[in-house]
């Protein structure tokens, strides 16, 4: 497979190209994939996949829309689509899910990364090389192999321009629910450094789109993010076809982040998408016999966006996720 040249993701001619960005890791070389097609001046998507390595629905979605590619000519397109099926190359053939196995450390927390740095921070830094050139970012992720989630799009709230404009590719996917947050800054990720925060910053305007859970490839995600790839396409000008119609999206930037207050076996009584009342007992922590450590209650009345599906402990202890369906409002976009 072709070795890729960062410099050729500043040109402006009309290519098709994939291969591989070397990465110079600690201790090896690392080849990160990159996709690349490239019509008439335009617009440039790029779409990152594979943050969390078991998060596959997005690479698989991806990988449908190179196969799609390979097909057409760059005549066919405006602007550009680059393409990175899978982003954590270190974690994806170990399935090691969240964290980096050489450093434990999370790729979508190390952006803009450094050359220098540990074998994570190096690969976010080409990521950043590559997608920092683009006009619109797509960050797919959704449940890893210790969370189930729903569908919904987290986009930042930073400038108003950038978020209606991050809002129109959200609106792309059957979604609707959007969190507009500070890239985590505001629960709980004080130190929070991920592509959705990276891009806004730069001003790009980008969203994270989330589907699929417990590491399942499931059919029904993988057709929500490839259908919603190209409706944003369409959208954008990249693709020709029928815009999707704007429609209301409910926009909140209210979530409460739950955090394991006990290790012990954790027992949820709700799952992903169910709405619950504040106050409402949603879990609970036993011991190894059985007997109640703690109970935990819904902060909010919301909908659970993400429960953790394992008993263990896992990155962060994060085992609830619960947006705010009380306040916040309809968008059309």
């Amino acid at each position: 497979m072709k070795k890729i040249d960062l410099s050729v993701f500043r040109q402006e001619e009309p290519l098709k190209l994939e291969g591989y960005v070397e990465v110079q890791a600690e201790n090896e070389v690392l080849q990160l994939p990159v996709f690349l097609i490239q019509g008439a001046p335009g617009p440039r998507l790029s779409v990152v996949g594979a943050q969390h390595s078991c998060e596959t629905c997005g690479t698989d979605a991806i990988v449908k829309l190179i196969s799609d590619f390979r097909a057409m000519d760059s005549s066919e397109i405006t602007g550009s689509v680059l393409l990175i099926p899978v982003a954590n190359v270190t974690g994806y053939p170990l399935r090691a899910h969240n964290t980096s196995q050489y450093d434990g450390t999370n790729l979508n927390r190390s952006y803009p990364g450094s050359p220098v740095g540990n074998t994570t921070q190096r690969i976010a830094h080409a990521i950043w090389e590559i997608v920092g050139t683009s006009d619109y970012i797509l960050d797919l992720h959704g449940g890893d192999m210790n969370e189930d989630i729903i569908q919904y799009a987290e986009i930042h709230q930073g400038r108003a321009d950038l978020l209606q404009k991050s809002l129109e590719m959200a609106s792309c996917f059957q979604l609707d629910t959007v969190l507009s947050s500070l890239a985590g800054r505001d629960y709980g990720y004080s130190d929070h450094q991920s592509l959705q925060w990276m891009a806004p910053e730069h001003g790009i305007p980008s969203a994270i789109i989330e589907a699929g859970g417990s590491g399942i490839s499931d059919q029904a995600s993988i057709d929500y993010f490839y259908q919603g790839l190209k409706n944003v396409m369409v959208r954008l000008g990249i693709l020709r076809g029928e815009s999707p119609t704007p429609r209301p999206l409910w926009v909140t930037p209210w979530v409460s982040c739950i955090e394991r207050p006990h290790r012990g076996i954790f027992t949820s009584f709700c799952g992903a998408n169910q709405h619950v009342k504040q106050g409402e007992l949603i879990g609970q922590i036993t011991n190894y016999f059985g007997d109640v450590i703690d109970q935990i209650h819904a902060p909010r009345t919301g909908v659970v966006s993400l429960v953790q599906s394992c008993r263990g402990v896992s990155e962060d202890d994060l085992i609830y996720m619960i947006i705010d369906k009380e306040n916040g409002s309809f968008i059309t976009a």
